[in-house]
């Protein structure tokens, strides 16, 4: 979302960096303002006002989450035990080894202290319901990662986005652009088969409007400004594809998951495909035109 300034970039604060991932399929900007920074490094109109502070009254802890929220969760809310669930998911899907970095979760009691701290803390943002942070003092240190939301009516959604950004850099050393979002996309869609019904035709209607899909432009996509809604829903349909639509390629693409353990540039996806797949392309063109939304949730793990 969903959905992030992806590059890391040095403030001018001193070793202190801030990454965001936004949240649905949203264009993703990089803060120039993080918490902790001197208050004459803010834009004026920010100056001198005071931000929320971060929800810490109720805490809960599943590993490697740590929830901290503004409002009860005692009873669990149903979405805590899914949000283990989505981690056990992600590492049996992707044969990713489970990450023991914590994620911290602050979940906001409303909207208006919500919108109101990533104002005043993170003014270059755009509006949105969630946002992932990967942040860290030095590069000795590493990154704190953190997911920052609100107790809105799409919460649990809102989350399986979010949580997969984090669980991603808590295992690889970097994901590119496209992979990270699609990834997110797709771990997020899978449960909500109206929402994916909704995806899918507009992905189609991007495909017939546009100049048709390729995995090489996104491979190439950098910049988070050329990362459009269109880019973000291909995204998720190639890794749909790859992932359900033909054994072959998810291997392909797992190889590279593991790569990227080890080497935050590997060399690019689609030439692998090709190697595995010749038609592979065609092949996809195929898929998009032929698949239909799931039925029901994708079941939980064993």
């Amino acid at each position: 979302m969903s959905k992030a300034a992806r590059t890391r970039c040095m403030l001018s604060w001193p070793f202190f960096m801030v990454m965001f991932l936004g949240c649905q399929n949203l264009d993703l900007t990089l803060a120039t303002n993080a918490p902790g920074l001197p208050e004459q490094a803010r834009p004026k109109e920010v100056q001198n006002q005071v931000a929320p502070q971060l929800p810490s009254l109720h805490e809960k802890r599943v590993a490697p989450f740590i929830f901290l929220s503004d409002l009860p969760l005692n009873p669990e809310p149903k979405w805590i035990q899914g949000c283990s669930q989505l981690r056990d998911q992600i590492a049996r899907d992707l044969r990713l080894q489970n990450s023991q970095r914590p994620i911290l979760v602050y979940l906001f009691g409303d909207r208006a202290s919500y919108d109101q701290y990533m104002r005043l803390r993170y003014p270059e943002l755009p509006s949105r319901r969630a946002f992932f942070v990967a942040q860290g003092r030095s590069r000795v240190l590493g990154e704190d990662l953190m997911v920052l939301t609100w107790w809105s009516d799409r919460l649990e959604q809102d989350l399986r986005h979010e949580l997969t950004h984090a669980l991603l850099h808590s295992t690889l050393m970097d994901v590119p652009l496209w992979l990270d979002e699609g990834l997110a996309e797709y771990f997020e869609m899978e449960n909500y088969p109206v929402e994916f019904a909704e995806r899918l035709a507009q992905t189609r209607e991007d495909f017939a409007k546009g100049p048709g899909p390729s995995l090489e432009r996104l491979e190439e996509i950098r910049e988070i400004h050329r990362m459009q809604r269109p880019e973000y829903r291909e995204s998720w349909l190639w890794v749909r594809f790859m992932l359900q639509g033909q054994p072959e390629l998810k291997t392909a693409l797992l190889d590279y998951l593991s790569e990227l353990r080890q080497n935050p540039r590997p060399a690019p996806l689609a030439p692998r495909l090709a190697r595995k797949m010749p038609d592979y392309a065609a092949r996809f063109s195929r898929y998009a035109a032929e698949v239909a939304a799931p039925k029901t949730p994708v079941p939980p793990p064993p």
